[in-house]
């Protein structure tokens, strides 16, 4: 193995977030009606052909989602369930201590779940023994009543192996199982065993599913629709044995013993879902679309939770390590998570909830929101008897451009109809003030979870709030010097910047992010060459290069193992790291998303030395939430707003996406600690590796007080952008001059005002 693949595997190791399992991608509700062609049945609540539906009637009772938390040991901070299985009355959370995974000393344990939520838990000897920690761990209860547990290892020129180990004692010892069909599995990503004992493995990088004997020989293969790489369901009770049908349309249920099979229609999206059978036979399924239900010798799958209102459904969640607790209504355990960690919930069935929904309330923004999605689950809990239907402008399929949905939504406002709640990002929102569409917030934020002051003076319009947002992002300096304080004004960037590639296109996106009020006030000719002279320059001192990612990285002398992503992204974060650590900038500015973005300045700061400061005291705002003041669900709209704006909803623990605006939220993130979390890459191959952990407690107070310093929004409009974009980007390719540039783009503003 080469030297350059080695450091590949190397980086990609270094910057893997340990014990994350990466599930089947999930499907929009609208992704879901594009793939199958379904039918809307009642509010809230979408099916596709071969599946049916819990009709909602006059009657309380349906399943809700509950989440829940494993008690810690004395002594243990954290940790992360590696299975979930369903024993009589009660389940089995097996987990591991994430602390230990520091020594060498691993340390896992069970949790026994009472069906009335009493818990219990032990550390599980035959763990500690044999399992040794990797990328990937799964405990399951075997159909034959054994345990089971896998994982795989490297070794020196990292070729992965697949361990299995059972205890037939039920945890008291355990053993390695030695049979030549478990090593070129690599990986196993599921299993399931049978009650002979037959083992059922999907590896990460084989498309069948391996059928070994107890010992682990290799007895058979059996054809599957998974995608390669995926962690897909498998699951196995008695003789039966359900898996992704070979068509990737449905699911196959084998009965091993009898050596037949049966295909049940489902419509999946890009890769499977989470299975699990029930005492009583009834196979269960859970996608981003919700948990299904289907009996033995049915033809329907029921679906039991409607996947909009749940975890499940949320952007980048899935569901993994699945169980079925069976009773009067079955109740379904599931492991839900995203690429930054995992959550424990409980679907039962509430006697209490409406069936009925007595009220809907509808919520437009041009692009998805992470605060929304979290918010709608939240407020289901709170309110099942309240259907929230949230449009995604641009993720509709009708083709449609920014500016035809900003028409489209302005001609419904100006006739007093239009959605409840409106996210204001990229929408013309002083307009909308001036012309009443905009109800004042003050009394629905005051009856909120505090967000922070400085974020509430920001949006302060003479003691009236108009809209706030739900979370930011925090534009960030790293100088080396006190004169380079502050890049407050696209004047001084052009002096300061340098020798950072970007594309054109990913140029001109950050120059409008953090200077479009520059550009959208220019108030004449004159003024608008001078602009574009100053945005020339920096393209000249940092460098536009309209090549490809893979291309750029040769031009800055980075290794294969330089994060392409990063280079592909508007912010380049890794090439201005570069020239800031070889000292050929001694300035650059990042939009820093969340804590993850964060490392990296943070980690160039503390080994290279530097000071941190904010754009000029300002912020990204995301998500600026308005209340449409035609609505007639003002009451209903108005706690929605607040539980947006809630601790709960903002508190998506210490690597979500953006930083909140809530002020408890917020404290919660720059307190948190995270040890298995890192950035890693080489700036060439003779060179040292640039890493960069969590950021010391000291540091991530400094964060805080720029964070909460923070008092003035950076202006966005989408439509004024799309006029402005297309005239940078051909002057940083050289079509145009700054004057002929400024001709064409004064005209096009001087047109829009006049409008």
């Amino acid at each position: 193995m080469t030297t350059i693949i080695k450091r590949v595997l190397a980086a990609l190791l270094a910057a893997l977030i340990l014990f994350i399992f990466v599930g089947c991608s999930p499907r929009t509700q609208e992704q879901a009606g594009a793939n199958t062609p379904g039918v809307a049945v009642s509010p809230g609540f979408f099916i596709s052909p071969g599946l049916d539906v819990i009709e909602p009637g006059a009657a309380k009772g349906r399943y809700m989602e509950n989440p829940f938390e494993l008690d810690l040991p004395p002594g243990v901070n954290e940790l992360n369930v590696i299975g979930i299985s369903a024993i009589d009355s009660a389940v089995e959370i097996f987990s591991v201590n994430l602390d230990s995974l520091k020594t060498e000393n691993h340390v896992y344990y069970r949790h026994t779940l009472a069906a009335d939520g009493t818990q219990t838990f032990r550390e599980e000897p035959w763990l500690n023994e044999h399992m040794k920690p990797g990328s990937q761990m799964l405990v399951v209860r075997g159909g034959d009543g054994a345990l089971y547990a896998t994982y795989e290892e490297y070794d020196e020129e990292y070729k992965m192996y697949a361990h299995i180990i059972v205890s037939r004692d039920d945890g008291a010892t355990g053993k390695k199982l030695t049979g030549g069909g478990i090593e070129p599995l690599e990986m196993i990503m599921e299993l399931a065993v049978l009650a002979d004992g037959r083992i059922a493995a999907k590896a990460w990088s084989q498309s069948a599913l391996t059928i070994l004997d107890a010992e682990g020989n290799r007895l058979a293969e059996l054809e599957t629709g998974w995608v390669i790489g995926t962690d897909c369901g498998v699951t196995a009770s008695g003789d039966l044995l359900a898996a992704l049908a070979p068509d990737g349309k449905g699911v196959r249920v084998y009965d091993m013993q009898a050596n037949t099979h049966e295909d049940w229609p489902f419509g999946f999206g890009e890769a499977g879902a989470s299975l699990a059978f029930s005492p009583d036979g009834a196979l269960y399924l859970a996608d981003a679309t919700g948990i299904y239900r289907h009996a033995q010798g049915g033809t329907l799958w029921e679906c039991v939770v409607d996947g909009s209102t749940a975890t499940i459904g949320l952007p980048d969640h899935s569901a993994s390590h699945m169980a079925v607790l069976g009773g009067g209504r079955d109740a379904v355990y599931l492991r839900v998570g995203s690429a930054d960690g995992g959550m424990l919930f409980r679907y039962a069935f509430d006697p209490g909830a409406s069936q009925s929904i007595d009220e809907q309330i509808n919520i437009f923004s041009l692009y998805e929101s992470e605060a929304v999605q979290r918010a709608v689950v939240a407020f289901n809990r709170l309110r099942s008897d309240v259907k929230v239907n949230y449009t995604v402008a641009m993720e509709m399929n009708g083709g449609g451009t920014e500016a035809d949905y900003i028409k489209s939504l302005n001609t419904e406002l100006l006739a007093g109809t239009g959605p409840d709640i409106i996210l204001l990002d990229g929408l013309p929102m002083d307009s909308y003030i001036e012309k009443g569409v905009l109800a004042d917030l003050t009394a629905i934020v005051n009856g909120a979870d505090p967000i922070l002051p400085s974020v509430r003076a920001a949006y302060d319009m003479g003691g009236k709030l108009y809209g706030v947002p739900l979370a930011m992002n925090v534009p960030l300096t790293l100088s080396r010097s006190g004169s380079y304080a502050t890049l407050d004004s696209l004047e001084a960037s052009a002096a300061l910047l340098s020798k950072t590639t970007f594309t054109p296109k990913t140029l001109s996106s950050l120059l409008l992010s953090f200077y479009g009020e520059e550009f959208y006030g220019v108030p004449d000719e004159a003024a608008a060459v001078e602009l574009l002279a100053q945005a020339k320059r920096i393209a000249e001192a940092i460098g536009v290069n309209a090549d490809s990612p893979e291309q750029q990285m040769n031009s800055l002398g980075m290794s294969q193992n330089g994060a392409i992503e990063d280079l592909s992204d508007e912010r380049s974060d890794s090439s201005q790291i570069r020239v800031y650590i070889k000292g050929e900038s001694d300035a650059i500015l990042g939009k820093t998303l969340n804590m993850r973005d964060f490392m990296m300045l943070a980690g160039a700061m503390e080994q290279f030395g530097g000071e941190l400061s904010s754009l000029n005291g300002k912020m990204e705002p995301l998500g600026i939430v308005g209340l449409n003041s035609a609505s007639a669900h003002t009451d209903t709209a108005a706690q929605f707003i607040q539980t947006l704006l809630s601790e709960h909803v903002q508190d998506g623990g210490a690597t979500q996406s953006n930083f909140p605006v809530n002020a408890a939220a917020l404290d919660n993130l720059l307190a948190s600690e995270v040890n298995n979390i890192g950035v890693s890459f080489y700036f060439s191959d003779d060179g040292p590796m640039f890493q960069a952990g969590w950021p010391s407690a000291a540091v991530r107070e400094k964060l805080g007080t720029i964070i909460k310093s923070l008092n003035a929004p950076l202006k966005s409009d989408a439509t004024l952008d799309a006029m402005i974009e297309p005239e940078l980007i051909a002057l940083f390719e050289g079509a145009e001059t700054p004057e002929s540039a400024a001709a064409k783009l004064f005209s096009k503003l001087s047109a829009y005002r006049s409008e």
